[in-house]
């Protein structure tokens, strides 16, 4: 064996590096979005937090809520499902409510 030889690593030891390498990546940016969601993601509903949140409702109680006009404020209400979730076993009632104080909170 030659002495480049034996100082190069394993390549166990380079697929655990860049595996770790990978992995820290990954979760930076997991983290980074969960952050973006938390902080940042919901200031674009300040505008009108209530109509915001009237929408979010008509999609959870109604089957169809909007024909082909409306869409694009259907979307982005549906948006604000994503970021504040329904929690299992939670009425629409409470919901609303948890998702109004979340809203106030978010806005002031």
């Amino acid at each position: 064996m030659t002495d480049a030889e034996t100082a190069r690593p394993s390549p166990l030891l380079r697929f655990v590096v860049v595996f770790t390498f990978i992995s820290l990546v990954l979760l930076g940016v997991f983290k980074g979005a969960e952050w973006r969601a938390e902080n940042t993601a919901l200031d674009r509903y300040c505008d009108s937090p209530q109509e915001h949140i009237r929408r979010a409702m008509r999609i959870l109680q109604e089957p169809k809520p909007v024909e082909n006009g409306e869409r694009r404020a259907y979307i982005i209400a549906a948006k604000l499902l994503f970021l504040i979730p329904r929690r299992e076993g939670e009425d629409i009632e409470s919901y609303r409510a948890r998702m109004t104080a979340r809203m106030k909170a978010q806005c002031s």
